[in-house]
This record gives structure tokens, sequence and C-alpha cells, in this order.
């Protein structure tokens, strides 16, 4: 017997996008963040693919063989990373930066996509998300990598 994953078609994935849980980092796990998704959205599990605890802990929501629910217009084709806490309110914490950033480079590796397709929430409408804080230091990341000389 075969897994629906396994007859489900491998995603093309062209972007990956960095979100706020817009709520305490503390108190925010995969767990909640599902309930709310599905519970108060009617959504069938949690929207992103992975979340970032402060204590720089990769957790796992969505599988990544299913598209995500985290960006309006732009779900296909993309990655949904969520840094739990309220980064409008609170700065971010170094570990979760060091694991955001890790986990993106592996992906992008993975994937074969660029720094230059990775984006904040906020760039594809009209919300503070990922939050003033994680924003900046992921625009500084996306700068640096993306001026970095490939090795020949």
């Amino acid at each position: 017997s075969s897994t629906r994953e396994e007859i489900m078609p491998k995603r093309t994935i062209n972007k990956i996008i960095v979100h706020h849980s817009a709520s305490g980092s503390a108190v925010t796990t995969v767990e909640k963040i599902r309930k709310w998704h599905v519970e108060s959205n009617g959504w069938s599990d949690i929207g992103y693919h992975f979340v970032i605890y402060p204590t720089g802990e990769v957790h796992t929501g969505r599988p990544m063989s299913r598209t995500g629910a985290h960006c309006k217009g732009h779900n296909k084709g993309s990655i949904g990373i969520c840094v739990a806490g309220n980064f409008e309110v609170e700065p971010t914490q170094e570990k979760q930066e060091t694991a955001l950033f890790d986990l993106i480079d592996k992906l992008c590796k993975k994937h074969k996509v660029t720094w230059e397709e990775v984006y904040g929430h906020k760039e594809f409408g009209k919300t503070l998300c990922p939050g003033t804080s994680l924003f900046k230091a992921l625009v500084n990341q996306r700068k640096l990598k993306t001026q970095e000389i490939p090795s020949t």
C-alpha cells in the first residue's frame, strides 16, 4: 500500500516566504498555531511548513509535499517559514536568526532557489508580517547572500 505522499507529484519550489507568529514567542508552539489555523481559519492543517522557536529549534509543520497556506496568491511553489514571536514589539533572538538563515540555506540548496527568491510576507501584501526587527534582519541577510561571489 502506498501513502498519499508517495503518489503525489513533487512540488516545484520557486520561493521561500518568512513570517512571524505575531504572538508571544515564549508561548507559541506548532500545536498552538495548528489549532489557530484549523479551528479559527477552518484550514486542514497548520499553514506553515516550518516553525522556529526562540531556542532556535526548527519544528516541521505542514508536510513539504503539500502546498502551504501562508501567503495569499503565493502558496503554490513556496515554502512558508514562521518564526515564533511578534517582531513588531520584540527583537529577534540570535538563535532564531541563525536557525532561520541555516534552514533557508539548506532549502535553497535542496530546491535550487537563490536568496533573491527569499521574501518577507509583507513584500506580497498589506501586512506588518514578519515584523520590523525580523524583516530588517532578513533583508540584511538577503543583501549579504546575494552579494556573495560564487566559487568557481
